[in-house]
C-alpha cells in the first residue's frame, strides 16, 4: 500500500500509520438522537494506547473537535463517505515518518 500523507495546519507532511491498530468510536446514532457525544469521545481519547489510531464515525466534519484534539498534539485525516457519513481519524505523529 502506497504510503498515505497528511499536511498540517503548520504546513508539515506527516504519514497516516495506516498499519496501526484502530480504536473505532461511532456516534452517528447519538448525533443523529439529538445527543452531545464530546465526553464519550473525549474517554475514548484518553484511554487510547499508545501507537493506536482512534476513528471517530459522525454525520459531519467535527471541526471543533478536531480543533481541540491538534491543539493537544493530534494530527488528524478526515474523510467523507457519503452526506452524513465522516471518518476522523486522530493519532499522536511520530515526527519522524515525514513526507520525502
Amino acid at each position: 500500500m502506497k504510503p498515505i500523507y497528511v499536511t498540517t495546519p503548520d504546513g508539515e507532511y506527516l504519514q497516516f500509520p495506516a498499519d496501526a491498530p484502530v480504536v473505532d468510536e461511532d456516534v452517528r446514532d447519538v448525533l443523529r438522537a439529538g445527543g452531545q457525544p464530546f465526553d464519550r469521545i473525549m474517554a475514548a481519547v484518553d484511554a487510547l494506547p499508545p501507537g493506536h489510531v482512534l476513528r471517530v464515525r459522525a454525520t459531519f466534519a467535527p471541526a471543533p473537535l478536531i480543533g481541540l484534539l491538534s491543539e493537544r498534539g493530534f494530527a488528524y485525516r478526515l474523510e467523507e463517505h457519503d452526506a452524513g457519513d465522516w471518518s476522523v481519524w486522530f493519532w499522536v505523529p511520530d515526527r519522524t515518518g515525514r513526507a520525502p
